[in-house]
C-alpha cells in the first residue's frame, strides 16, 4: 500500500533519514521477512507491513535534456516503466503517458541489451507497445521514430550524440575486470589502425584492477573468454556477465603479433565505479551537463 510521494521514515525500530540508512537496514533482513515501514503522508504517520522478497536488478535514468523522460527497468518481467514523461516529448505526443508500463515491443519481451539492439535495428514505421496503464493491458501503435527517446544506450543532446558506457549501466550485475574498452568492428579497427575486427580493443587499464594486476595493456585486444569468442554481438561485457566475483577466468588476448592467454581473476564491482553515472542511491544516472566524447561507444567502463 505504499505510494509515490510517502516519506520513509522508519523500517522496523531503526529511523531513516538517508536512501543509505534505508538500505542498510535491509541488507541486514532476510527474504520472506515481515517488516513494518512507518511512513509520513499528507501530515499523517501510517505504518503498514512489508513482506521482503528477493531484490530483481533493475535499472532507473533520470530525465535527460531532449529526451524528457525518467524510465525503470525490471529484469524480473523484461518491463520498462515511465516514471516520468514531458508533455513536449515525442513519447507522450505518441499516446504514452507517465506510470504506463511497456511489457512488450512488437509481441516481444525485451531487457537492457535487448532493446539497444531492437531499436537500433529497427526498420518498421510504426511500432506496436503492449503496456499496462491503471492496471488494464492495452496496445498503443506509436511511431518508431518516438522510441528513438528510449534508445538509453544513445542517448541524444540536441545535436550531439552520447552513448553511455554500457558497462557502467550495468556494473551492479556483479564483476569487476577494470578496463575501457571499443567493441571493434571494420569501422573502429581502421579508426584505430588496427587490423583485428572482432573483439574488445583495451583502451583503460584502472590502477589497482584485476586486469592491471593481470598485466593487460592499452592496446590489448581481447578475442575470446574461457574459449568463448568476444565480438559484435557478444561483447567482453556479455562474456562476462556468466560469471561472479571471486572467479579466474583465461582471456585470449592479441598484443601485437603475439597471442596471449592471460588469467585473470574477477573482483565484486564496487559502487564508487559506477560514479559520475550513479547518484548516491545507485539509481539515477546523473549527467549535471551534456557529455561531448566524439568516440564510439565505449563498452564497459565498469568492468
Amino acid at each position: 500500500g505504499l505510494q509515490v510521494g510517502d516519506v520513509l521514515t522508519r523500517i522496523a525500530d531503526t529511523p531513516i533519514t538517508t536512501a543509505a540508512e534505508a538500505a542498510a537496514v535491509i541488507r541486514d533482513l532476510k527474504v520472506g521477512d515481515t517488516v513494518a515501514v512507518e511512513v509520513q503522508r499528507a501530515g499523517e504517520t501510517l505504518t503498514v507491513d512489508a513482506v521482503l522478497t528477493a531484490r530483481t536488478p533493475q535499472m532507473s535514468v533520470a530525465p535527460f535534456p531532449g529526451n524528457g523522460f525518467g524510465i525503470t527497468y525490471n529484469d524480473s518481467d523484461k518491463s520498462w516503466q515511465l516514471n516520468s514523461i514531458a508533455e513536449d516529448s515525442p513519447l507522450y505526443a505518441a499516446g504514452l503517458r507517465s506510470g504506463d508500463v511497456i511489457t512488450l515491443f512488437d509481441g516481444t519481451a525485451y531487457d537492457a541489451v535487448g532493446l539497444r539492439d531492437y531499436l537500433n535495428k529497427l526498420t518498421a514505421d510504426e511500432v506496436v507497445l503492449t503496456i499496462l496503464r491503471d492496471g488494464e493491458t492495452q496496445e498503443l501503435t506509436v511511431p518508431a521514430a518516438a522510441l528513438d527517446a528510449l534508445n538509453i544506450f544513445g542517448l541524444n543532446f540536441g545535436d550531439q550524440s552520447f552513448q553511455i558506457p554500457f558497462g557502467s549501466m550495468m556494473g551492479m550485475s556483479g564483476v569487476r575486470l577494470g578496463v575501457e574498452f571499443l567493441v571493434l568492428d571494420d569501422q573502429v579497427a581502421a579508426e584505430n589502425n588496427v587490423s583485428q575486427t572482432e573483439g574488445a580493443l583495451l583502451t583503460t587499464i584502472i590502477d589497482g584492477s584485476p586486469a592491471a594486476t593481470a598485466g593487460l595493456k592499452v592496446n590489448d585486444i581481447i578475442t575470446a573468454v574461457d574459449g568463448d569468442k568476444v565480438d559484435q554481438e557478444r561483447t567482453l561485457r556479455d562474456r562476462l556477465l556468466a560469471y561472479e566475483p571471486g572467479d579466474t577466468v583465461t582471456l585470449s588476448v592479441l598484443r601485437g603479433d603475439e597471442t596471449l592467454d592471460v588469467e585473470v581473476t574477477l573482483e565484486q564491482v564496487a559502487m564508487s565505479d559506477l560514479m559520475p553515472f550513479f547518484e548516491g542511491s545507485g539509481f539515477n544516472f546523473q549527467f549535471p551537463q551534456p557529455p561531448q566524447p566524439a568516440q564510439p561507444l565505449l563498452e564497459g567502463a565498469a568492468l
